[in-house]
C-alpha cells in the first residue's frame, strides 16, 4: 500500500517592501516532493503569527491590510 503524506505551510519572506510588508509564501509538500508558491499577498511582519502560520489580526483587517 502506497503511503501519502502532504503538508501545507505558510510563512513570510524575510525581506520587506518600501511599505514595510513581507510577501506571504505557501509551501506544499507531498510524498517527499516540495513546491513553493507566492500567494500574491503581503502583510506587516508584526501582524504575522509564525507558530499558527496565519495573520494575528481579524479577517476584516487582513482584507484591508493585504495587497
Amino acid at each position: 500500500m502506497e503511503k501519502h503524506c502532504s503538508t501545507i505551510n505558510f510563512w513570510l519572506k524575510s525581506r520587506t517592501d518600501k511599505n514595510g510588508k513581507s510577501p506571504i509564501t505557501m509551501t506544499i509538500g507531498a510524498n517527499g516532493e516540495r513546491a513553493e508558491f507566492q500567494t500574491g499577498k503581503k502583510i506587516e511582519p508584526e501582524n504575522w503569527d509564525n507558530g499558527k502560520q496565519q495573520a494575528k489580526v481579524s479577517h476584516r483587517q487582513i482584507s484591508e491590510k493585504a495587497q
